[in-house]
C-alpha cells in the first residue's frame, strides 16, 4: 500500500471515528472500490481470462470484514 493511502486509512478509518463505541461516522453508508492501475487493458488477459477479476475476488471476499468495521 503507498504510503499516501496507509495515512488515509489511518486518519479516515480511526478509533472512536469509524469504529469503537462511539464510532458512527460511517454507519449506514455505502463504500465504493475504485482503482486504477496504469496499464493497457491487454496486460491484465490472458487467454479469455481477466486478470483483473483475480484481483477483484480479494476485495469481495474481504468485504465482510470491512462491513464490521462499518455497519
Amino acid at each position: 500500500m503507498p504510503a499516501i493511502l496507509k495515512i488515509w486509512f489511518d486518519q479516515v478509518f480511526s478509533y472512536q471515528f469509524a469504529y469503537g463505541s462511539k464510532g458512527d461516522k460511517l454507519k449506514n453508508k455505502k463504500l465504493l472500490v475504485s482503482m486504477t492501475v496504469g496499464q493497457p487493458e491487454e496486460n491484465f488477459k490472458l487467454e479469455n481470462h481477466f486478470l483483473i477479476n483475480d484481483f477483484l475476488q480479494t476485495v469481495k471476499k474481504n468485504q465482510q470484514n470491512m462491513r464490521k468495521w462499518i455497519i
